[in-house]
């Protein structure tokens, strides 16, 4: 009988380690092919550099980023219109990353890295009060304040893999002079507008067809939510920490269509301007883009 009892117990724990690596197993492979998963594709549209407003014509949700990708002869714009708060402290204060890739993949071997983290940059709880202070009443302050704080910084920026996959080039003052470039402006509505530079030549190979395709991504670093510390952002520095992986991707494309000078909302437009656990997560998203 007792024979009996463990060779049953045998049999269930045998049982129990077969499901338990089919489960891993499954989880292993799910975690691959969302890792392989194809990225959305996006014409870009022709550029004018007579027209002052560009209508963007994707949002994604998750992120609360607006954006879109223009191009001429030359280069390729990717433009962010950003009007929630708490997406433009992760950016200004916590640091952001454009990757750019030319085999429309999710690698991370150049980029941009402006804004990079900086303490230059305000803190709220020293010139906006304790959050819990009716924050929802001081959104446009603190949004305001936090525009100046930027304005007065170095800016300073990096430019990742331009010089082989390892090679950093360090920006202390402003990328005016570079040929891949981005820069930050604030508009009437408080926004954020981002828009970066890359020649096409970083992103079309001489041997590729006219329409191939590339992918952009943006990462920014993470807000916390009870220290107002922020972790950084994916890249190659010191400073802002290793390349990270796990994109979500693209949400909401083809989504709310907005402009650089009108719509889009205000920061604090979700209500309270509680900080939420959405809020405090990193900005993280991939596209391709088709010329």
């Amino acid at each position: 009988m007792k024979c009996f009892v463990i060779s049953i117990l045998d049999s269930i724990n045998i049982m129990i380690m077969k499901i338990f690596r089919n489960i891993l197993w499954t989880l292993v492979l799910l975690l691959f092919i969302s890792s392989c998963a194809k990225l959305p594709v996006y014409e870009a549209k022709k550029m004018d550099q007579n027209k002052k407003e560009r209508k963007l014509r994707y949002y994604d949700s998750d992120a609360k980023v607006l954006y879109d990708v223009f191009a001429d002869d030359e280069n390729v714009y990717v433009h962010l219109v950003v009007a929630d708060y708490y997406t433009q402290v992760k950016i200004l204060k916590s640091g952001f990353v454009l990757w750019f890739d030319a085999e429309a993949k999710r690698n991370k071997h150049k980029g941009i890295m402006f804004p990079m983290k900086s303490d230059n940059v305000m803190r709220e709880r020293k010139n906006s009060g304790a959050l819990g202070s009716k924050p929802e009443n001081n959104l446009d302050t603190r949004t305001i304040n936090l525009h100046r704080q930027f304005e007065k910084s170095a800016k300073r920026a990096m430019l990742l893999g331009v010089q082989g996959e390892e090679g950093r080039l360090v920006f202390e003052s402003d990328m005016k002079d570079s040929e891949i470039r981005a820069s930050i402006s604030f508009d009437i509505h408080n926004r954020l507008n981002y828009v970066a530079v890359i020649p096409r030549s970083q992103l079309i190979s001489n041997d590729k067809k006219k329409g191939d395709i590339f992918s952009i991504g943006f990462d920014s670093g993470e807000m916390s939510e009870r220290s107002n510390s922020q972790r950084p952002a994916g890249g190659r520095s010191a400073s802002m920490g290793g390349a990270g992986g796990g994109n979500r991707g693209m949400k909401g494309g083809g989504g709310r269509p907005g402009g650089m000078g009108s719509g889009g909302g205000r920061p604090g437009q979700n209500g309270a301007g509680k900080r939420t656990e959405a809020s405090s997560e990193p900005i993280k998203v991939w596209f391709a883009v088709r010329l």
